[in-house]
């Protein structure tokens, strides 16, 4: 099995996917068994980051393309269902997602995103301008995002100017909004 875009596990099962949306799954037993039936194509662009989500319900996780967030259910008989939770979103890299329990943050291309049950907007009045205004968009994959559980902050790492490195970081605290 090869995959061109991650791989991420939920349940028993583990997903693989990648180019032109495509999605496949084991068998949930055995970890090399990869059906024939166990896949199909879910839009057209590439699937670039996968997470497990905890609900209380099915299995589930959420996959994200350059323009568009899925979620991902178990639906039984080795069956997964996708459906869409945004169609306009984007996001920056895929390391720019952060997962906090059970909330996921991360950056479009030029505005902050949350998903707690559903895509939305995170709003920054302070330093979005800034942000993209500095950001090295030629080393925009390097973006990378964070936990600091310690002050309840989310944090990403990038680019600053001509750097070619993640020399600067943005923080969000979680408990007071503020940037």
């Amino acid at each position: 099995m090869t995959t061109t875009g991650g791989v991420m596990n939920i349940g028993t099962f583990i997903i693989v996917f990648g180019e032109n949306g495509s999605i496949q799954w084991n068998d949930g037993a055995n970890i090399v068994n990869f059906p024939a039936d166990n896949s199909f194509n879910f839009g057209s662009s590439k699937f670039i980051a996968g997470f497990p989500v905890r609900t209380s319900g099915s299995a589930t996780g959420i996959l994200w393309s350059l323009n568009s967030v899925v979620s991902l259910t178990f639906t039984g008989n080795d069956m997964f269902t996708p459906a869409y939770l945004s169609t306009i979103t984007t996001i920056l890299s895929p390391n720019c997602i952060v997962s906090y329990e059970p909330y996921f943050y991360w950056i479009g291309v030029n505005t902050f995103y949350m998903y707690n049950g559903a895509v939305v907007e995170v709003p920054n009045e302070t330093n979005k301008l800034w942000f993209f205004k500095n950001l090295n968009q030629d080393a925009k994959e390097k973006v990378y995002g964070f936990v600091n559980k310690e002050f309840n902050e989310i944090c990403w790492l990038f680019p600053f100017g001509d750097s070619l490195e993640n020399n600067h970081m943005l923080i969000f605290n979680m408990s007071t909004g503020a940037w």
